[in-house]
């Protein structure tokens, strides 16, 4: 543990060091050996480590021990102590939470947050907006680089609506983003579908002129 602090915390690339105009996500990753079977541990040690999305950089970053609910306050910790609360972030459905949120939009930063069942009034407020609301805008992409193509169909509705739960009020969502992936395996014939559902508190065309989906 303690080489692995000193390595992230003197050969990594910092957050400091990100432009603004570049995503960044989390990924949470179990550091091997870490964990003690005999005292009955189900998880270890972990690092959460920012990655640039355009760049395919990892940053350095923190450690956690154990539990999900470590994981969340590791990763707001980090946005409270770094510019990356200013930077665009993507974050996965763990991390929608209302609280994570508003310390980005407080710092006047762009996120997209992913919603699912983790947040489910949240989730049924966005699904129940979709039959008596029409789309903005659309967007179709093809990537040929997981095995086999997978289209991704992404259309885009104002929510301003919504009567959010007043926790939700702070982090601002300004935009609905639905997407629609389906892909093939090339090898096995194999079609896989998939509806997701984002949320972004900026313009869909997101920050220096790149798109969000």
């Amino acid at each position: 543990m303690c080489l692995q602090r000193i390595n992230s915390q003197y050969f990594g690339p910092i957050p400091s060091a990100v432009p603004k105009d570049r995503w960044v996500s989390s990924d949470g990753k179990d550091m091997r050996g870490t964990m003690d079977g005999v005292l009955g541990e189900k998880r270890g040690l972990n690092i959460v480590r920012p990655f640039v999305q355009q760049d395919r950089v990892g940053l350095s970053g923190p450690f956690h021990h154990g539990s999900r609910e470590s994981g969340i306050a590791c990763v707001r910790e980090l946005l409270e102590g770094s510019p990356l609360k200013a930077a665009p972030v993507i974050f996965d459905a763990s991390h929608t939470q209302y609280q994570t949120l508003t310390i980005v939009e407080e710092a006047s930063g762009a996120y997209i947050a992913r919603v699912k069942e983790d947040q489910k009034g949240l989730l049924e407020d966005l699904k129940g907006h979709l039959p008596i609301s029409r789309p903005f805008g659309e967007m179709d992409t093809l990537d040929k680089a997981h095995g086999g193509p997978e289209h991704r169909q992404g259309r885009f509705y104002h929510i301003s609506g919504i009567a959010f739960d007043g926790r939700w009020g702070p982090c601002c969502p300004s935009t609905l983003m639905v997407v629609d992936r389906q892909s093939t395996q090339l090898r096995t014939g194999r079609v896989a579908t998939e509806r997701s559902f984002y949320v972004p508190n900026r313009p869909v065309q997101g920050i220096g002129g790149q798109t969000l989906l």
